[in-house]
């Protein structure tokens, strides 16, 4: 697959991201927390689902 120069340069970030937060987790010793994070996160944003449906009534 053939990027082009912005998806790379995206790709790349996203990457160095990624590993910065596993670094964070390994660092502060919390990487046991992240799920119960990633569940209650997931509980208090609205995706475009719950958002539309709030609007439709």
């Amino acid at each position: 697959m053939t990027r082009t120069p912005a998806e790379e340069a995206l790709h790349t970030k996203l990457k160095h991201e990624l590993k910065n937060f596993y670094d964070m987790l390994d660092r502060y010793d919390v990487a046991d927390i992240y799920p119960v994070y990633s569940h209650l996160s997931g509980l208090s944003h609205t995706t475009i689902n719950t958002a539309s449906s709030r609007s439709a009534g």
